[in-house]
C-alpha cells in the first residue's frame, strides 16, 4: 500500500474526529448564545416591569392608602384601586400588580382573595431590591427560579404622597407564560446538547480506539526496546498511517539491534583498551622508583603506589579510597605537609621530610602539584616522593672524607715532626743508660722514660696509619680465617680479663675478597675496644652470615657483640671520629681506622648498644672484588 493511501485513511479518521469536536463546539456556542439572550431578555423585561410598577405608583393616591386596613376589601376605595391595578395587569400581560406598605404588608392587590395586611412571602427573596425601592429607586429583581421550579422576576417602585414622602411600594410580577419561553429554549438546548454529546462521545470512543490501540502497541514495543528486548516485531493490522508507522518502527528496531550489536563490540574493544591502558599506567606507577600519592578535594586517597607505601610506612591496600586523616595520624610527619599543601594548592619546591620507622630514619624529597581538569577546576593534589637518604648520606660521607683527608694531612705532618725528636730522644736515652752503669734507681727511671717513648711512638704510628690512604692488596679468603686469626691476635688481652670468645659461623664456608691484613686490623681494633669495655670479664660473640639487601648483590654481615657497659646513643656517630675516646688511656683512633678500612672495601660499619645487652659492632662488606 502506498504512503499516500495511509495518509488519506488517517486523514479521514482525523476529519471524523473533528466533526465530533465541531458538534461539541456548536453546543457550547448555543449555550453561550442562550445565556446572552437570557441576559438581554432579563434586562428588557426588567425595564418593562419597572414601567408598569411606576404606572401603578402613579395611579395610587398615596394619602388614601392610610385608610386601607384589614376588612376594607369590599369598600369602594379598595375596589376602585384594585380595578385600576387590574387594568394595568391586563394591558401589560403581567402576572400580578399590588401595593404594600413599608413593612411589606399588602394594601391593594389586582387579584381577589389576599386580604389587606397579609404578608407576601416571595418578597423575602427580594430584600435588597425592596430596600432600594424604600430609598426612592425604581428597580427590578434578577431572574431566579423559585422553590417550585418556576422562573420569577419582579419590579418595584416607590409610592409617594404630594409631599414626596414614600408611603408604600408598587410591585409587579412577570407573567409565567412569558417566562416559560426561556424554559422552553433552555430545555431545547439541553436536549440538543445531550444528543450531540452522546454522538460525540460515541465517535470519540470509536475513533480513539482506532488510534490509541495501535499507539499502545507502539508504546509497549518502545518500552520493550528500551529494556533491551529486540526479539518481537510490532504487530499492527491497521491499513493506515499507523500501520505504515509500525512497519517503519520494525525497520528501526532491526537497525537499532544491529547498531547495538556494533556498539557492544566497540564497547568491549574500548573497555579492553581502557583496561590495558589502566594496567599499563598502574604498572608504571608500581615500577617507578618514586612514591606517588594523590588526594581528592574531599580528602580521599585516590592514588598510592607501592613505593609511596614503602617510603611512608603505610600499606597501599589500606590507603586507597581511605580518608588521609585515617591513614596518617597526628604523629606522622607527612600529615602536616599534606594539610599545608591542600590549604595552598600550588606547585611547590622540593621539600625534605624526615621519616623514622622502627628506629631507622629516612630522608624524603617531596614535591606537590595541584591536579586540574580541562576547565581548570581543582580535582585533587598530587605528591611525588623520592628517597634521598643515600644521597644525603653520600654528601655527609663526602664531607667527612674531605674533613678526614685534611685531618690526615695535618696528622701526618704533626706525626713526622714528633717522630724525629722521639728517635733522637730514644738514642740519647740509650747513651745515658750506658753512662749510668749499674745505678738501679736511675736505670729504672730510664726504662720508664723508654716505655713512655714507645707509647708515644705507638700513637704516632696510629696517626700515620690513619692518615695514610689505604692501598688494598685483595685476595679471596674464607671469613672464618679472618675471624679466627683476629681472635688469636687478641688472645692475650682476652685471657688477662677472663673473657670467653664464641664464634658462630654457618656450616657452609663463607668466602670473600679483600685485604685480609687490613680487615684483621679492623676486627682486632674492635675486639680490643670490646675487651676494654668489659671490666669484669664476660663473653664476646662473633658471627658472620650472608645477607641479600633489596635485591642487590649478596653481602657479608659480621657481628661482634660484647657484654660491656654499652655506649650512649648520642655517641653512636662520634665513636668513629678521630681522637674521640671515653677512656683516659685511649687515643681515639682505633675505631676511626676501622671505618677507613671498611669504607676502603666499600662496606659500612654501624654500632648498636644498650646498657643491658652491651654493644654490637656490625660490619657489612661485599663478597666479591670491586
Amino acid at each position: 500500500m502506498a504512503q499516500g493511501e495511509y495518509r488519506n485513511r488517517f486523514q479521514f479518521q482525523i476529519s471524523a474526529y473533528f466533526i465530533g469536536l465541531t458538534i461539541l463546539i456548536v453546543n457550547l456556542m448555543s449555550w453561550v448564545l442562550y445565556f446572552q439572550v437570557q441576559s438581554y431578555f432579563d434586562q428588557d423585561l426588567g425595564k418593562t416591569l419597572i414601567g408598569i410598577a411606576q404606572s401603578s405608583a402613579d395611579l395610587m393616591e398615596a394619602d388614601l392608602l392610610d385608610f386601607l386596613e384589614p376588612g376594607s376589601e369590599d369598600g369602594g376605595l379598595y375596589v376602585s384601586m384594585s380595578e385600576n391595578l387590574q387594568l394595568l395587569e391586563k394591558d401589560f400581560d403581567a402576572s400580578r400588580v399590588y401595593v404594600v406598605d413599608k413593612s411589606l404588608k399588602l394594601l391593594v392587590d389586582s387579584h381577589a382573595g389576599p386580604a389587606v395586611g397579609n404578608s407576601v412571602p416571595h418578597l423575602q427573596s427580594n430584600v435588597l431590591e425592596i430596600n432600594k425601592a424604600l430609598d426612592g429607586q425604581a428597580i427590578y429583581s434578577t431572574l431566579y427560579r423559585g422553590s417550585d421550579g418556576d422562573l420569577y422576576k419582579s419590579a418595584f417602585a416607590p409610592v409617594r404622597d404630594v409631599d414626596g414622602l414614600i408611603r408604600g411600594i408598587a410591585c409587579v410580577d412577570a407573567s409565567p407564560a412569558f417566562l416559560q419561553v426561556m424554559d422552553n429554549i433552555r430545555n431545547t438546548i439541553l436536549f440538543i446538547s445531550a444528543i450531540s454529546l452522546i454522538i460525540a462521545l460515541v465517535l470519540s470512543v470509536l475513533l480513539s480506539k482506532s488510534i490509541v490501540n495501535p499507539l499502545k502497541r507502539l508504546v509497549t514495543a518502545a518500552q520493550r526496546i528500551g529494556s533491551g528486548d529486540f526479539s518481537k516485531p510490532v504487530q499492527l493490522e491497521a491499513r493506515n498511517e499507523l500501520g505504515f508507522l509500525g512497519s517503519i518502527f520494525n525497520t528501526m528496531q532491526d537497525n537499532i539491534q544491529d547498531q547495538q550489536h556494533r556498539l557492544k563490540q566497540l564497547k568491549q574493544l574500548a573497555e579492553a583498551r581502557a583496561d590495558k591502558l589502566e594496567s599499563y599506567n598502574n604498572y608504571i606507577l608500581q615500577s617507578i622508583d618514586n612514591g606517588v600519592l594523590t588526594i581528592s578535594p574531599e580528602g580521599n586517597i585516590t592514588v598510592f603506589n607501592a613505593k609511596a607505601g614503602k617510603l611512608l610506612k603505610v600499606d597501599p591496600d589500606d590507603a586507597i579510597d581511605a580518608d588521609f586523616r585515617a591513614i596518617f595520624n597526628e604523629q606522622h610527619p607527612f600529615l602536616e605537609q599534606i594539610e599545608r599543601d591542600r590549604e595552598n594548592p600550588a606547585n611547590s619546591d622540593l621539600v625534605e621530610l624526615s621519616v623514622t620507622h622502627e628506629g631507622k630514619e629516612s630522608v624524603l624529597a617531596v614535591q606537590s602539584s595541584p591536579l586540574r581538569d580541562t576547565d581548570n577546576a581543582l580535582i585533587g593534589m598530587n605528591w611525588v616522593l623520592t628517597d634521598v637518604t643515600e644521597l644525603r648520606q653520600l654528601q655527609i660521607d663526602i664531607e667527612e672524607k674531605e674533613r678526614m683527608a685534611y685531618l690526615g694531612m695535618l696528622s701526618a705532618a704533626v706525626a713526622h715532626e714528633i717522630r724525629n725528636p722521639l728517635n733522637s730522644i730514644e738514642l740519647f736515652i740509650g747513651l745515658l743508660k750506658r753512662q749510668l752503669g749499674d745505678d738501679a734507681d736511675s736505670l729504672h727511671s730510664i726504662e720508664k722514660i723508654r716505655e713512655e717513648i714507645k707509647a708515644l711512638n705507638s700513637i704516632v704510628t696510629n696517626i700515620l696509619i690513619f692518615a695514610k690512604p689505604s692501598v688494598l692488596q685483595k685476595d679471596s679468603f674464607p671469613v672464618d680465617q679472618l675471624l679466627r686469626e683476629s681472635l688469636f691476635l687478641a688472645e692475650n688481652a682476652l685471657t688477662q680479663k677472663n673473657i670467653d670468645a664464641e664464634l658462630n659461623l654457618p656450616d657452609d664456608p663463607l668466602m670473600m675478597t679483600g685485604d685480609i691484613h687490613q680487615l684483621k686490623q679492623a676486627v682486632l681494633n674492635i675486639l680490643l675496644n670490646s675487651v676494654a669495655a668489659m671490666e669484669d670479664g664476660g663473653q664476646l660473640r662473633l658471627s658472620a652470615q650472608e645477607a641479600a639487601l633489596n635485591g642487590a648483590a649478596p653481602r657479608l654481615e659480621i657481628r661482634i657483640h660484647d657484654d660491656g657497659g654499652g655506649i650512649p646513643e648520642a655517641d653512636f656517630e662520634r665513636v668513629f671520629d678521630p681522637f674521640y675516646s671515653t677512656r683516659s688511656q685511649g687515643t681515639g683512633l682505633g675505631l676511626s681506622i676501622v671505618r677507613n678500612i671498611i669504607q676502603a672495601h666499600r662496606g659500612k660499619v654501624a654500632v648498636e648498644s644498650s646498657g643491658e645487652d652491651g654493644t654490637v659492632f656490625i660490619l657489612e662488606l661485599p663478597k666479591g672484588a670491586h
